[in-house]
């Protein structure tokens, strides 16, 4: 620590012991306080590589357990040697100290890090020295770097994933490009091959993890794996349309964006050139929000690629979650409808989505195979055909019911709604759909329509 910081710190402590005896009553009703706390947390400050070392009391009664937490925050040229001494330090004494953290900042701000989840206050020095090679590796990637870093703790009682254990470098990061996001990961392997690498990183505009916008990269290695002949073809897979890419043993696996996206000749490039540098490449698309069987991942795969193949179709996208089909008309929606309510399972959302924004069909998940949908849709464009002032309609199609929305443009008058909704409301008594919510124009209220029977 630099003179200026260590008289800061002796000033601190100073101050704090003249006002302690006057404050001793309202600090013991409110937090406690022990000479072995006080005492580690002055040989942390006053380390090198330390910035400020800190505890506070959380008082989690009654929904939680109380706790004492510690974080240091050190300098970003943190020395392996610094942070070896900095681990003895906490070690010495016998502090009650539960949870612990680390933080460091980069002199100009651009990037951040924080290694979480240390039990107790005393560092394991191994892992205090990887995460100095981590600060070491932001530092390395430059200037251009904007992100920010989360080094993991391993704890034995939860375990992250797969693969990771203590031995492992668990870390998730953020930057700004692809371009520096890859830069990190090279600098970070280069200062840890000693070790297991789980690296989780994203893309996104503000570098923060607390934001998680960009499509994820998942890469798992054992100790001593060269990332160097990989980390090119990752770029190049990371640049296709894509939820999601993951680096393993098996190779790289890319979840699509869309259908078009597997068969797409940037898609080809890039296998071509995975299959050069010896690398297994494959395209999965994601199916049943990312938990379903091998059965229901291959009945969706289908699924996609057929509704892809369509007369009207534009595009599929892909998602655990969600489906977006695009229709060109409403023949294209029924063929859709069609075919998904013929198909297997895909344990997925189906939302499709028709021309110029003046209707769409979701179908929820198990709701594939629900009796009355396509009666349902094209009683649908009848009403939407035959009832003055129709403007926007959707069909939410759900496992219990089919609902309907039934929107009248701004031109409709008392005449016009009082018509719509005997209209309806007749439709209802012989339809599939149970109900329908009628929109007229504002401010007039918007009704639900149920059949009396």
């Amino acid at each position: 620590m630099a003179p200026t910081q260590q008289t800061s710190a002796n000033v601190r402590r100073l101050l704090a012991a003249l006002v302690g005896a006057a404050t001793a009553g309202a600090l013991a009703a409110c937090t406690p306080i022990s000479f072995a706390q006080q005492a580690w947390e002055g040989r942390l400050d006053s380390a090198d590589g330390i910035v400020d070392a800190s505890w506070r009391f959380y008082n989690g009664w009654p929904t939680s357990s109380s706790k004492y937490m510690a974080e240091i925050e050190t300098t970003p040229d943190l020395t392996e040697e610094q942070a070896r001494e900095i681990a003895h330090l906490s070690c010495e004494g016998e502090p009650r100290i539960d949870e612990f953290d680390a933080r460091t900042t980069a002199r100009d701000g651009h990037w951040n890090a924080t290694k979480y989840g240390l039990l107790g206050s005393c560092f394991n020095p191994d892992e205090l020295v990887r995460y100095a090679r981590v600060l070491a590796a932001l530092e390395a990637t430059g200037p251009a770097l904007t992100g920010e870093a989360i080094v993991f703790t391993f704890d034995p009682d939860e375990p992250r994933r797969e693969g990771v254990d203590a031995d492992t470098l668990d870390l998730r990061a953020e930057t700004t490009t692809a371009e520096t996001l890859f830069a990190l990961l090279h600098e970070i392997r280069s200062r840890n091959g000693d070790v297991a690498l789980s690296f989780s990183g994203s893309v996104d505009d503000d570098g923060s993890t607390i934001t998680d916008d960009g499509a994820p990269i998942e890469v798992l290695v054992p100790a001593g794996f060269d990332l160097d002949t990989v980390i090119p073809v990752l770029k190049s897979a990371y640049a296709l349309e894509h939820h999601g890419i993951t680096f393993n043993a098996d190779g790289i696996t890319v979840s699509p964006a869309t259908v078009a996206m597997i068969s797409d000749t940037a898609t080809l490039a890039v296998q071509a050139e995975a299959e050069q540098a010896g690398i297994r490449f494959t395209v999965l698309p994601p199916g049943g929000g990312g938990d379903a069987d091998d059965q229901t991942g291959a009945a969706y795969s289908t699924l996609t690629t057929a509704l892809a193949a369509l007369p009207g179709i534009s595009s599929v996208e892909l998602g655990g979650s969600e489906t977006s089909v695009r229709a060109g008309d409403e023949q294209a929606i029924a063929a859709a409808l069609e075919l998904i309510a013929g198909s297997e399972d895909a344990n997925t959302e189906f939302y499709i989505e028709g021309p110029a924004d003046t209707m769409f069909v979701r179908v929820l998940r198990g709701a594939q195979r629900k009796d009355g949908t396509l009666e349902a849709f094209q009683q649908m464009i009848e009403a939407r055909q035959t009832i003055l002032h129709a403007d926007y309609v959707a069909l939410i199609v759900g496992s219990d019911s089919i609902r309907m929305r039934f929107d009248l443009d701004d031109t409709a008058a008392k005449t016009d709604i009082s018509n719509a909704r005997t209209a309806l409301l007749k439709m209802i008594e012989q339809s599939p759909i149970d109900e329908v919510s009628l929109h007229p124009p504002y401010p007039a209220p918007w009704e639900e329509l149920e059949a009396t029977s």
